[in-house]
């Protein structure tokens, strides 16, 4: 998202409009830089149609950030839980959902490392490898997450990033292994198994690099009740795309 505002603009604005006009129920952010008194500034703000949920790194309010944003139009509002899990990283809500069921939806942004290495080079953990393991040793005792998503600053394959290359081999052994956890599948690789598609581009200033780093895990049991993925542009400015999907239900 990089924030709140672009040449002047709130994008909050674009995100409620959107929201409203594509009758989207949840919608998952990162990189919002929005602080608890801003985010009941929004809420009071869009009261009729938003209830947004934030969390922020208190050491580093101007930067990372993450915020889920619910349609009170198509979800209850008033009994969700959260559980901040790494304040401005990683943020996990359970909300009511269809009948009697809850939610668990885990949004998460990750930290960005340098993807390369060299095999000669000695290996020592990086931000991003961290990050899963903590992710994965803090939500034992949590509830498990039925979706997790966001921005994972990783990719699992080189295919996945042009140039094609590697990534942290430790931090993507680490990133399974939460996988392997929650039973998670990406539902739009599952969708669209020959499709290349991209979430993520540079300027040709920085690079010109493309990247599928945002992604959305489901329970492999939802999965055949989730419809049409999609990875397309959003309304606001930014250099990422959205990944959608629609229909979720929790039968298992």
């Amino acid at each position: 998202m990089k924030g709140r505002f672009h040449k002047g603009d709130n994008k909050w604005l674009y995100i409620n409009q959107q929201m409203r006009d594509d009758c989207l129920a949840i919608l998952a952010l990162q990189e919002t830089y929005l602080n608890a008194t801003q985010a009941t500034s929004l809420n009071d703000t869009f009261t009729d149609m938003l209830h947004v949920i934030t969390s922020i790194d208190p050491n580093h309010p101007t930067a990372k950030g993450i915020v889920i944003a619910l349609n009170k139009h198509l979800v209850k509002t008033c009994e969700v839980k959260t559980h901040d899990i790494i304040p401005g990283r990683a943020l996990l809500i359970t909300m009511p959902w269809y009948q009697q069921e809850e939610l668990n939806i885990l949004n998460m942004y990750a930290p960005n490392d340098p993807s390369t290495y060299d095999e000669r080079t000695v290996m020592t953990p990086s931000d991003n490898q961290c990050f899963w393991e903590m992710i994965h040793n803090k939500i034992i005792n949590l509830p498990q997450p039925d979706v997790m998503l966001g921005d994972f600053n990783i990719v699992e394959d080189s295919i996945d990033r042009i140039p094609a290359h590697l990534d942290h081999a430790n931090a993507v052994s680490a990133l399974r292994a939460l996988k392997s956890h929650l039973n998670s599948q990406d539902g739009w690789h599952q969708t669209n198994p020959s499709d290349l598609t991209f979430t993520y581009s540079q300027s040709t200033r920085q690079g010109g690099l493309t990247s599928k780093i945002d992604s959305m895990f489901a329970h492999f049991g939802m999965i055949p009740f989730c419809k049409e993925w999609s990875i397309d542009p959003p309304t606001i400015h930014t250099d990422h795309e959205m990944v959608s999907v629609w229909g979720i239900s929790t039968p298992y």
